[in-house]
């Protein structure tokens, strides 16, 4: 498959439901122990888990749509336009290429999927929120007419050739803005080419249930650089980028989607990239560093996956992330502007870290706790908000990725669900945790 084929159609794609593909000249054949496993084998050799074939329909309470809204608005009022980028699931993404004779893989409902995907669009679209629907254009994609595939064969990822019909539709939407007009310019060109799809760990997990090596397929790969400047010159190296992608494995070079952006809208895009970091670790990341605060991008892109709606603990861990997020897009707020200030050395495992003053009457989510910790290990811990009255306390779990380095600086909401006074807070660490904790409560209008 060329590239200008490619590129062609995506820009003349419509939202389609290609026909079922019917030959299969890359047959692939796993073992019982990994079908007894919740494995199946599509059509091509495209491996996927029965949780890839899921209808349910996703965890979207009106909190969590109201989150997203209010973080975006938070931005916004700093001169940042937020989009988002929700992944599809594979099922959605590949079902042309579902095997027919597999009973599980027949009984599935593109339609309901597709709808699910769509309508989780549109909830965020409602809160005011450039919402990029990355599905349709990959379904309507004529893949019959090429060797490529939109999906990863051996792992949960988009193919880099989907990725590319995805970096397209984000920058449909980035063009339509106002504020694209004022984006410095540069020159990039694409180039493909062909190399083996690696090993991933789902594929060396059905490797060893199966007892067997499998051959690896080829894959079109895809990789930008700028034209006219040295080609060892870094295209991220500079101060500012008015563009920055935070994101999961989706965004990693492999899939050149930040590569592919940069091309379509002919500026600098950024790339904070933490594969296997889950939905909040690039953004939280990216939020909490002075990078953000001091250079502010014009447009925020943050890619996830929807696959992480339908993991177990996906409410809680949903809610907790934005109560983590929301209060590190606001400005730094210095103890000179904090309402409360607290200093503690780490004794036990449990202990007082802030009180607040009696006559404060603080509760509500318009108030956020600021951590500092000088043990940079310490990346787990349970923090307690602890309100005036009976049954008034509000644990929240924190935990921050192992794959970035810990700036010691944790921010975390307090809950909008108690309209008691908050009286003080404590927190749970691991044993053998050391050294300071300084905190801060912040207020409305920092």
């Amino acid at each position: 498959m060329k590239m200008k084929r490619l590129v062609l159609l995506i820009a003349l794609m419509i939202v389609a439901h290609p026909v079922q593909a019917t030959s299969d000249p890359q047959k692939r054949v796993v073992c019982q122990a990994a079908v007894d496993d919740g494995t199946l084998v599509a059509q091509r050799g495209i491996l996927l888990r029965r949780i890839h074939l899921t209808t349910d329909d996703l965890y979207r309470p009106q909190e969590l749509l109201e989150n997203y809204g209010r973080l975006a608005r938070i931005l916004d009022a700093q001169g940042v336009a937020l989009v988002l980028v929700p992944i599809p699931m594979r099922g959605p993404m590949m079902h042309m290429f579902l095997d027919p004779e597999d009973e599980f893989q027949a009984t599935y409902d593109f339609d309901e999927a597709y709808a699910n995907y769509q309508q989780f669009v549109e909830d965020l679209r409602s809160t005011g929120i450039m919402t990029v629907d990355a599905l349709s254009p990959i379904v309507g994609f004529d893949w019959g007419s090429t060797e490529e595939l939109p999906v990863m064969r051996n792992d949960y990822h988009w193919s880099p050739s989907g990725a590319r019909i995805g970096a397209e539709a984000v920058a449909n939407v980035i063009r339509n803005h106002p504020h694209y007009s004022s984006l410095p310019t540069m020159t990039l060109r694409t180039t493909e080419s062909i190399g083996e799809e690696p090993r991933s760990p789902l594929l060396r997990h059905i490797e060893e249930l199966c007892d067997t090596t499998y051959p690896l397929y080829d894959m079109l790969s895809f990789t930008t650089e700028r034209i006219g400047v040295d080609a060892s010159i870094d295209l991220l190296a500079t101060d500012y980028s008015p563009v920055v992608l935070v994101g999961t494995s989706n965004s990693n070079t492999r899939f050149n989607l930040v590569g592919s952006l940069s091309e379509m809208l002919e500026t600098e895009v950024d790339g904070i990239v933490v594969p296997g970091g889950g939905k909040f670790t690039s953004i939280e990341t990216y939020l909490t560093s002075d990078e953000f605060h001091e250079s502010k991008p014009t447009f925020l892109i943050w890619e996830f996956p929807l696959m992480q709606f339908y993991l177990r603990g996906a409410e809680a861990a949903l809610m907790n992330g934005f109560r983590r997020i929301i209060p590190a897009a606001h400005a730094p707020c210095s103890i000179a502007d904090s309402l409360a200030q607290g200093s503690t050395t780490v004794s036990g495992t449990t202990f007082d870290v802030l009180s607040i003053p009696a006559g404060v009457n603080i509760f509500g989510d318009d108030y956020y706790l600021v951590l500092e910790v000088s043990d940079r290990s310490l990346v787990e811990f349970a923090t307690h908000f602890i309100h005036e009255g009976e049954d008034a306390q509000d644990d929240v779990q924190v935990e921050r990725s192992t794959r970035v380095v810990n700036s010691g600086v944790f921010t975390i909401e307090l809950s909008r669900h108690l309209k008691q006074r908050l009286e003080r807070v404590s927190i749970t660490v691991p044993q053998g945790t050391r050294g300071q904790i300084s905190s801060r409560l912040c207020g409305p209008g920092l």
